[in-house]
């Protein structure tokens, strides 16, 4: 299958369309857990910070423990969620996704040559093992496995 490059064509283009996809939901994804990994990481802060300074100023005793609390608790969120951990690998697997997809449209190499959307042999190795990208946990429930055939 030969494949011009004209805008019209990659927007149509299925596989082009749900690369843009992956990328958009990866990047959604990291910056919705960078999001709540700094709450929680800003929240500890603060209550760790603060549970000291409580405890200096002769505050009711249920002040400083309740601050301790707090601390213990959003560090176990964090612990379980995986906040940070999910942030940096849906980033690192969008950036990757977008640099497939740049080589494509600079038909660089793999994808150099007769305009065919497919790379050559073999090529197709390295296209899949840089595009099929496993998330932590993908194998579980709710856990997601992109596997993107740019080769046949």
């Amino acid at each position: 299958m030969v494949l011009e490059t004209t805008t019209a064509n990659l927007h149509q283009h299925p596989t082009l369309r749900r690369l843009d996809e992956q990328i958009q939901w990866y990047d959604s994804k990291s910056t919705a857990n960078q999001r709540w990994f700094k709450r929680l990481k800003v929240t500890v802060i603060l209550a760790g910070a603060l549970t000291p300074l409580a405890a200096g100023l002769s505050m009711p005793v249920w002040i400083p423990g309740t601050l301790g609390v707090i601390v213990v608790l959003v560090e176990a969120i964090q612990q379980l969620n995986q906040h940070q951990q999910l942030w940096v690998t849906y980033r690192a697997t969008a950036e990757a996704l977008k640099h497939e997809k740049y080589l494509y449209l600079g038909h660089a190499y793999p994808y150099s040559g007769d305009g065919d959307l497919l790379p050559r042999r073999p090529a197709q190795r390295r296209a899949r093992t840089q595009v099929a990208i496993r998330q932590p946990g993908s194998e579980g429930i709710g856990g997601r496995v992109v596997i993107l055939h740019l080769a046949a």
